[in-house]
């Protein structure tokens, strides 16, 4: 049992403390250990992939244009004129810089090509060798060294939404290990996207991707490269339950659960064993417009280890959602999933009030349908059930989930004991927000923060300035009723406007992108969180 409890250990600490942290230099240990060996059998094996379309395309351009300026770039690549206009072998370009005797690009120079991207760095005898930066005008950048015209060795590559990829390239692909990081940073780090090994620009071997949340998906890709196949596996933040089965590009198509059992390294590479599956066969559920889950009844088994509902602490709180164990700080608790609602139809915009809409990413939000209020009809995730407070212990996060797609979750902001309620700030405008949320917020204004009636007086009218938002709030009676919550009604309203292109939405990887887009946005604002889209805050009113 001890060597078992060793290598989870040795497989998290590998995972979260040295590839998930963008200052190791875990990618250069492995690539120098094992880069060279696997790629040569690779070369010699019959099942090796042909390469990427890019890397054909760059085959043959080394074998034509590459290839001609290689041979005759001393005759052919002569500038005479401060800015020149050339060719690097693929594109046009206008040089500027210093060249060698021979009237060749030589040290320190610049490419400008007709789409805007611009290259600075230092070039060696030519232009087809050279080292520095290529920038485009949306600020994507790629650096490194290019040898014959393409990318070749360690190169850095930046996205627009503050992710990069960092590894080894070679005839203008990945080649070799790499690793990817996104833009949203889990409490001060950055969302692993990919972790493995490429081969003429496609992946290789048994890989890693990061998932929003602190989640993991792992497995030996196929012949193009994704996590497709009847042995890949998600494993849960907490590195002890995870869903193994089927799965086809990150889609879970088929699986059961089970737990870690073991990891052993091959080739630099973690690789986990699992015990035997157990438990309902799950799947994808298609949340979609017209439907929260397929099995609505089935109980995430991670969620469920670790929360539970029962009557809350809070006056008039109703359900609320408790701790089962102690949950350490900066973790995931809990998940909240709901039917998907587009932003941008005239039907959302004038849907009855619903107590639990929040914002999913930018196009989209999460509602709970009325008849799954209840535990009895809806128990699949539980996040829901969480309580409102301006001092919480909670706060709102993205997950990717296998099965539930891209949704909501909470993470935990300090440690949270065993039978603790869990907490969150709905985080409502205050104008727009119900009587007793406002009463709450009252309450809290005179009891954590001091502030007499006079100061209460001139904050609404500071809201009012800043918003334009008139808040109706009787400050001298501080009594508030909680009805009871409800869900989102009338959904045959919304069907006549959004059709079947808001599942197109909900489980492809621009929707994520969607809300990595809108979490750049967001960084900068307290607790990274998002608001709900009925209820979107325009001042911080804690």
């Amino acid at each position: 049992m001890g060597e078992i409890k060793d290598s989870l250990l040795e497989l998290k600490d590998w995972l979260l403390e040295r590839v998930c942290d963008e200052n190791d230099i875990i990618v250069d240990e492995i690539q120098e250990e094992f880069g060279k060996i696997l790629a040569e059998q690779d070369e010699l094996s019959s099942n090796a992939p042909k390469g990427s379309p890019e890397y054909i395309a760059n085959h043959g351009h080394l074998n034509s244009s590459l290839g001609q300026l290689r041979a005759n770039e001393c005759k052919s690549l002569v500038v005479l004129k401060e800015k020149q206009k050339i060719h690097d072998g693929i594109r046009s370009c206008w040089y500027g810089g210093k060249v060698d005797d021979l009237g060749r690009p030589h040290g320190e120079g610049m490419l400008k090509y007709e789409n805007d991207e611009v290259f600075q760095g230092v070039f060696d005898h030519g232009v087809l060798n050279r080292k520095g930066k290529l920038t485009s005008p949306g600020g994507v950048t790629i650096e490194g060294e290019w040898k014959d015209g393409l990318m070749h060795g360690e190169m850095r590559k930046t996205n627009i939404i503050g992710g990069w990829i960092e590894g080894y390239w070679d005839q203008g692909v990945p080649f070799g290990f790499q690793r990817e990081f996104g833009s949203k940073e889990f409490y001060g780090r950055r969302t692993l996207k990919f972790c493995g090994r490429y081969f003429r620009g496609v992946r290789r071997g048994f890989c890693w991707k990061g998932c929003l949340g602190g989640g993991f998906i792992c497995g030996t890709v196929d012949e193009h490269g994704e996590f497709t196949g009847n042995d890949i596996a998600f494993i849960y933040p907490d590195f002890h339950n995870a869903i193994k089965g089927q799965f086809e590009n990150e889609l879970l198509i088929q699986g059961q659960m089970c737990s870690l059992s073991f990891c052993d390294f091959v080739n630099g590479i973690a690789i986990p064993s699992f015990t035997e599956s157990n438990g309902p066969v799950i799947s994808y559920e298609q949340p979609s417009l017209r439907q929260i889950a397929r099995n609505p009844l089935i109980p995430d088994h991670w969620e469920k280890s670790i929360v539970e509902v029962k009557d809350s602490n809070l006056p008039q709180g109703g359900d609320g959602l408790f701790a089962k164990c102690h949950l350490p700080k900066k973790s995931l608790i809990c998940l909240f999933n709901g039917i998907r609602m587009k932003l941008t139809t005239y039907a959302a915009e004038h849907m009855p009030p619903s107590d639990y809409r929040i914002r999913l990413n930018a196009d989209i939000d999460l509602d709970i349908p009325d008849d799954c209020v209840s535990l009895k009809k809806y128990c699949a995730t539980l996040g829901h059930k969480a309580n409102h407070s301006l001092t919480p212990n909670a706060e709102w996060c993205l997950v990717e989930h296998p099965r539930f797609g891209l949704i909501r979750g909470l993470n935990s902001q300090r440690d949270i004991a065993a039978g603790e309620e869990i907490l969150v700030n709905y985080q409502m405008n205050l104008a727009d927000a119900p009587e007793w949320y406002q009463k709450v917020w009252l309450k809290h204004q005179r009891e954590h923060k001091k502030m007499n009636d006079h100061s209460i007086m001139r904050y609404l009218e500071r809201y009012y300035d800043d918003t334009g938002k008139r808040v109706h709030l009787d400050i001298t009676d501080d009594h508030f009723y909680v009805p009871n919550p409800m869900g989102v009604t009338s959904v045959e309203v919304l069907e006549e406007f959004q059709h079947e292109d808001i599942e197109d939405a909900v489980a492809t990887k621009e929707s994520l992108a969607a809300a990595e887009k809108l979490l750049k946005v967001k960084l900068g604002q307290q607790n990274g969180t998002l608001p709900s889209a009925r209820l979107k805050p325009e001042l911080d009113i804690e």
